[in-house]
């Protein structure tokens, strides 16, 4: 009776000492948004600044919400529905009009590459491009890498639109010389304006549609505006491959134009207004884009909280930059992880490069057609099962996809026809759908923590990744003395890919299972236990039941605290609750 009277005392003592630091918390929670809201002169919208930071903090937070808040914030938790408007209703130009336009640009643009001379037998052979672009003047991929670093003053001092804007400008500046140059395909001046405005633009989109678009939809609008810009491309490809340069130089320059429309008619990002300390626009975009005051003003917090120079919302300034390293840690994984893939999957089309049209038109329509399939497929899936399970999805089809390759290439050995290309082409499709979601999760973490450099410095992996991928492989291939040799992928070289594929996708499952991160914009959640603190607690956990020093009361005491009660370094293992 004694020891029943005891343990209550105890559970009593331990909840009020709960409670206690709940309101601490809030109170300095509470203070900090107060801090912020004198900082940058928000009297007016102190109310709500309050609310907004108590919701950071607590998601569940519902206390003087009113009901359209609470339904609005349970409407981003629910899945988007299939085949539904919501997704790009507030880019219908950017994601529709403007990834076409600028895909179809890209493709009509490609013979100003430096050293492209295609035209005459691009038709029969189309895939040779990527045999010219590894082959041509490392001046390209310089440019093309320096597009990327440029994009981070641009993004700085004109905004994200100002960006876009320049973008096209330079693109439009290399039209013009090309037009009045008198060599079409040799124009290296023209290659570098094109290369250069490629990387600004490439580096400039996914970030514009992760800080603008709402955050439930925000994958699926990102993966819209990948779709429409390789339609566009697929589309422009083979316009280019039978047209004259002259009239498709002009097509190109007006189409161009139209993208700059797209973009006027579409919202600067309030990310930019807060990075220039106009908080009060910024308020104004994000209620714009949000259904209620409430979720702007989390958000508004939300970059306060990451970006601001007040490092006490996070507790440290160390903390901050863990996260961050995190962060980039798991993308930089994912990104070289793809790496070993693509070399087979280059060996794939560089084998195409030396057929006729007739040998893999059929294959290849197929491809196509699931490839879109597969991307549509994607927009839908990416708000519904997560980003993590679309990764892990789309490397375990990959691994068993060179599986399926390596043991059915003995036919190979006596050639093949047009249906056997089916195994190996499928590996791009889960290839491709990686690659889109490593753009995704780059520009949500550069989103997240409000520096621009971060993309361009992903982007800049991306760009060596498919560089060394493409010059591995035709290396390979010419070893071999010719190109559709299927003997070569049954040999050692496609066991070492798959081994070394399997060990990356152990290290991303372990990552990204450690930190449960569906969306790197709640990083707050997602990288709030250190994996180093997950293991200490399960140690000390488990150490209390194998050498027996905890009591039964002190065991069910530590049990069960979950991972989020110590997600913010809150791990409650006082010296006195072990032994």
């Amino acid at each position: 009776m004694e020891s029943a009277d005891q343990s209550e005392i105890s559970d009593t003592s331990h909840e009020r000492s709960l409670q206690a630091w709940s309101d601490l918390r809030r109170h300095q929670i509470l203070l900090d948004a107060d801090e912020f809201v004198t900082k940058y002169d928000l009297d007016d919208l102190r109310s709500e600044i309050r609310t907004g930071a108590l919701l950071l903090e607590d998601p569940d937070h519902v206390e003087g919400l009113t009901d359209a808040d609470v339904a609005a914030l349970a409407q981003e938790k629910r899945p988007t529905p299939i085949f539904s408007n919501e997704l790009i209703k507030e880019f219908p130009y950017v994601c529709s009009a403007g990834g076409v336009l600028w895909g179809f640009t890209e493709a009509l643009l490609l013979q100003s590459t430096p050293g492209q001379a295609l035209r005459g037998d691009m038709f029969q052979t189309p895939l040779m491009l990527l045999d010219m672009l590894v082959k041509v003047d490392p001046t390209y991929w310089f440019c093309r890498i320096l597009g990327y670093w440029c994009a981070v003053p641009l993004l700085r001092y004109f905004g994200r639109r100002g960006a876009v804007y320049g973008a096209v400008g330079l693109r439009l500046a290399g039209v013009l010389y090309a037009l009045i140059s008198p060599t079409f395909s040799t124009n290296a001046v023209s290659g570098a304006f094109y290369a250069m405005a490629n990387g600004i633009f490439l580096c400039i989109m996914p970030m514009y549609l992760a800080e603008t678009s709402p955050i439930p939809a925000r994958g699926s609008i990102l993966l819209t505006w990948q779709l429409t810009r390789g339609l566009g491309i697929f589309y422009g490809f083979w316009i280019f491959a039978i047209g004259s340069p002259t009239p498709l130089y002009l097509l190109a320059a007006f189409l161009l134009l139209g993208i700059g429309v797209c973009f006027w008619m579409s919202p600067e990002s309030p990310y930019w207004h807060f990075y220039r300390g106009d908080m009060r626009q910024a308020y104004k975009m994000l209620l714009k884009h949000r259904q209620t005051a409430a979720q702007a003003s989390r958000d508004l917090y939300r970059m306060y909280s990451f970006r601001a120079g007040d490092r006490r919302i996070s507790s440290s300034a160390r903390r901050t930059k863990r996260h961050l390293l995190q962060a980039l840690t798991i993308t930089v994984i994912l990104v070289l992880s793809w790496t070993i893939p693509a070399i087979s999957g280059n060996l794939v089309l560089l084998s195409l490069s030396n057929m006729t049209l007739s040998n893999y038109g059929y294959s290849t329509g197929a491809f196509v057609v699931l490839s879109i399939v597969l991307f549509g497929m994607m927009i839908t899936l990416v708000e519904r099962i997560g980003r993590r399970r679309l990764v892990l999805t789309c490397m375990g089809i990959m691994a068993f996809t060179l599986g399926v390759n390596m043991l059915t290439a003995r036919a190979y050995l006596w050639g093949f026809s047009r249906w056997d290309l089916a195994i190996p082409q499928s590996i791009m499709l889960p290839y491709g759908a990686l690659s889109i979601l490593i753009d995704l999760y780059a520009a949500e973490v550069a989103c997240s923590f409000g520096h621009d450099a971060i993309m361009a410095a992903i982007m800049t992996i991306c760009g060596l990744r498919d560089l060394s991928a493409l010059y591995l492989a035709t290396m390979i291939a010419e070893m071999k003395g010719y190109w559709a040799s299927w003997s070569f992928l049954a040999a050692a070289p496609l066991l070492l890919f798959l081994a070394v594929h399997l060990i990356f996708i152990f290290l991303v499952c372990v990552l990204l299972i450690e930190t449960k991160g569906r969306s790197l914009e709640e990083i707050r959640a997602a990288f709030g236990f250190p994996i180093a603190n997950r293991v200490a607690y399960r140690v000390r956990l488990y150490a209390s039941y194998v050498t027996k020093r905890a009591s039964v009361s002190r065991r069910e005491e530590l049990e069960p605290f979950e991972e989020s009660e110590y997600g913010d370094g809150l791990i409650r293992l006082q010296e006195g609750n072990i032994g």
